[in-house]
């Protein structure tokens, strides 16, 4: 399936978007947000083509600070990424689409549904950030000035940091880089900092969890925490798959995507198999 690049500004920011269209005009559309590290086309190329396949069209941005898009120094909070998101949406012309992210983008997509919930069909989180026992720890821990050292040591590079679970996540010069923009907007970044958890628990947009359940970056507590905070999801496991199932296992996670979807737009037609064409 013919993948298509192109850029626009949101809000003063150059963003980079691949686009996945089906053969025919789509039933839906999926805005999908990646996780830190990595891009829009990198995480979610494995899946995109097959559901399109299965008659959706997918929306995979850089987001800002991130791939091709726009990097300032400063400035980054869930509420610009919102923002960012929501106009994204309206720019592109989706009617109302389902909103889904992985890890970082998980989090963003969560806080954006908090802070938008008109604008999206529904939620899609896989393997999503800021829902672990440990995010609360994440900002000081993040802003200390001992992280910002360590991260600076060739040793703890080299021989450290590849022995811990960050050690995909922060392996390249890329996401060092992109770890050291965001170094002072972690607790903007958070949804309890900024009160962003208690929105996202008030609200009722129909909501799939992905969850890899080998995951070894986030504990396997982070699926009944999510719960906690979602009790209405609708959970797929996705077996023999780790913290990115839509590489790992990407017909099985597609398949559960496309039936979420399928779902919200009975009146559509979405094909039942993503792997049909």
């Amino acid at each position: 399936m013919r993948m298509v690049q192109s850029s626009l500004t949101l809000h003063g920011y150059e963003h980079h978007v691949c686009l996945w269209p089906p053969a025919s005009p789509p039933a839906a559309s999926l805005l999908a947000l990646h996780g830190f590290g990595t891009t829009g086309y990198r995480t979610f190329r494995y899946i995109a083509p097959r559901l399109a396949e299965a008659g959706l069209l997918t929306l995979a941005p850089d987001l800002l600070g991130f791939g091709a898009s726009a990097a300032p120094e400063a400035g980054y909070s869930l509420a610009l990424y919102a923002r960012l998101t929501a106009a994204l949406a309206r720019e592109q012309g989706l009617d109302r689409p389902v909103l889904a992210g992985h890890s970082l983008g998980g989090k963003i997509a969560a806080a954006t549904v908090a802070l938008y919930p008109e604008a999206f069909r529904g939620l899609v989180l896989i393997n999503p950030g800021g829902f672990s026992r440990y995010a609360r720890w994440l900002p000081p821990i993040a802003e200390a000035r001992l992280t910002h050292w360590l991260f600076r040591q060739d040793w703890f590079l080299r021989f450290v940091l590849p022995r811990t679970p960050l050690g995909p996540v922060l392996g390249s010069a890329e996401s060092l880089a992109q770890f050291f923009r965001l170094r002072h907007a972690h607790r903007a970044l958070d949804l309890d900092h900024t009160g962003l958890r208690a929105r996202l628990r008030a609200t009722r947009l129909p909501t799939l969890v992905v969850w890899g359940a080998d995951d070894p970056i986030l504990p396997r507590s982070t699926l009944r925490r999510i719960l906690r905070d979602l009790p209405h999801a609708r959970v797929a496991l996705i077996p023999d798959a780790g913290h990115a199932p839509m590489k790992d296992q990407p017909d099985r996670t597609a398949e559960a995507i496309a039936a979420f979807v399928r779902d919200l737009t009975p009146d559509r037609h979405l094909a039942s198999d993503p792997n049909a064409a």
